[in-house]
């Protein structure tokens, strides 16, 4: 099940929001070129030079949008990478338990915990940036996974 969520869900979700957030990042460039050029066509033809510039500000203006709606996948997507590193961590935990005969009933009991700990996390972090609360971040787990005690 651990893995159906890391394989199915989590990465999946990651490579979306990444592949979106790409997509931001590419649309704030070209709208910043286009404000660009549009500046630069203004100033050398000077022809109604003022609906130019209100071109350029409304370009700047959806430029920073596109900003702010990126800045929302880019935290999305360090979101699902950091459950799907924390639950892949837990998994080789627990095959390694396995292979060393150290799977009783307690210690699965525990990696069921825990794999429900990370994903709760990981589901309190979006609801709090979906009722707009300033989340502290997702956990990470950066460590190697460990051998079981």
């Amino acid at each position: 099940r651990v893995t159906d969520q890391i394989e199915k869900y989590y990465r999946p979700q990651a490579h979306r929001m990444a592949v979106r957030l790409k997509q931001f990042r590419t649309g704030e460039f070209v709208l910043s070129l286009v404000a660009v050029v549009l500046g630069a066509i203004a100033t050398a033809t000077e022809i109604n030079q003022l609906g130019a510039w209100v071109a350029v500000a409304t370009t700047v203006g959806v430029t920073i949008t596109a900003h702010i709606a990126a800045e929302r996948y880019e935290y999305l997507v360090t979101n699902y990478q950091a459950t799907a590193h924390r639950l892949e961590s837990l998994r080789i935990e627990w095959d390694n338990a396995r292979k060393l005969g150290l799977a009783t009933a307690a210690a699965a009991a525990d990696f069921v915990r825990r794999c429900e700990e990370a994903i709760s996390v990981e589901n309190q972090a979006w609801m709090a940036e979906w009722q707009g609360d300033k989340p502290a971040g997702p956990k990470k787990n950066d460590d190697p996974p460990t051998e079981p005690k």
